[in-house]
């Protein structure tokens, strides 16, 4: 966790300790000629509680499991756009919290370190 201090030193905030776990498939299929790749995944995230001076934040931490459904379509050999979207199935949070409810995420990934010669010779870097 992470120490900081606030408010001209006199308070002291301390982020509780997170773990995420992410699990899931995908695989890539054949439409015609284009290459698409559908996935779907569980993040499970387990938050403790922050500490204010030393003593528990009352609305913080707590579990969430969400469920992540995508797609990746190549649209170039060094280009691709992916597509996800990310809801909760299950959360146990203490107290009232501000939360994620639905996510949406839009990728755009470009491959600019690997051309054809270096997949087959990976040494000439």
């Amino acid at each position: 966790s992470t120490l900081s201090d606030r408010y001209e030193g006199l308070q002291k905030y301390r982020f509780g300790n997170e773990c995420r776990v992410i699990s899931g498939v995908s695989e890539q299929l054949n439409i015609g000629r284009i290459i698409i790749e559908p996935a779907v995944s569980f993040m499970y995230r387990r938050t403790e509680q922050d500490e204010v001076n030393g003593f528990d934040s009352p609305n913080t931490g707590g579990h969430w499991l969400h469920l992540r459904t995508g797609l990746s379509i190549p649209i170039h050999p060094r280009f691709t756009i992916s597509g996800f979207w990310e809801t909760p199935v299950y959360r146990d949070l203490h107290n009232t919290q501000l939360t994620t409810s639905t996510l949406i995420r839009i990728m755009f990934r470009y491959n600019y370190l690997w051309n054809q010669n270096q997949i087959q010779n990976p040494t000439s870097l």
